[in-house]
């Protein structure tokens, strides 16, 4: 079955080269994807499947201000498919509910969009219960929520470290941009 892509750009804390390498922003490459999502062809309607993948940053383990990401960039790599549960507002807003994997690479991801394979690569260390709120606003402005629940985790080294996350924990994330016919897709930016 073919999909049509939809391009994610969420420009967190750094941006992707085109071999995953993540650079800090204010570099040239700042307008570099960092998640990539796609959906089944055709109108999007209850029932649709969709796959993003994508990057986070060490963060999303321990917050703070210098847990960005690592010297050799992302270290952490998602893999989300969800089904579209809900459409209203004539396809305007949607609710999608899904699973999430995370993979932990300890010498940095080298992951690709043009393989989104390479994302669910290295070591499997969290999956997630996932409900996705999206919008569609004035003038193709997307608004996209994510939450996601764990519920499973492996622990694993960082840095030298034993890390254990703790069961039932949760994470957000906010995306907004706008669609581009030209690009098929909306580019998104990270709110969070």
């Amino acid at each position: 079955m073919r999909l049509a892509w939809l391009l994610v750009l969420v420009t967190a804390c750094a941006c992707v080269d085109a071999q995953g390498v993540a650079h800090p922003i204010g570099t040239t490459i700042d307008q570099r994807p960092v998640a990539f999502a796609s959906f089944d062809p055709g109108r999007l309607a209850a029932g649709a499947n969709g796959k993003m993948v994508g990057f986070l940053s060490d963060g999303f383990i321990e917050p703070g201000p210098t847990n960005d990401i690592s010297s050799s960039g992302f270290r952490f790599t998602y893999e989300l498919e969800f089904r579209v549960v809900m459409v209203s507002g004539r396809g305007r807003e949607f609710i999608g509910d899904g699973v999430r994997r995370i993979y932990f690479h300890p010498k940095g991801a080298r992951a690709s969009f043009n393989d989104p394979k390479t994302f669910a690569r290295d070591q499997l260390i969290e999956t997630d219960s996932v409900r996705l709120r999206a919008e569609y606003l004035a003038d193709s402005v997307l608004v996209m929520k994510v939450t996601a629940t764990e519920l499973t985790a492996q622990p694993f080294k960082l840095d030298g470290r034993s890390i254990e996350l703790p069961p039932g924990r949760t994470h957000e994330m906010t995306l907004i941009g706008n669609f581009r016919l030209d690009h098929g897709g909306a580019f998104l930016a990270s709110q969070g």
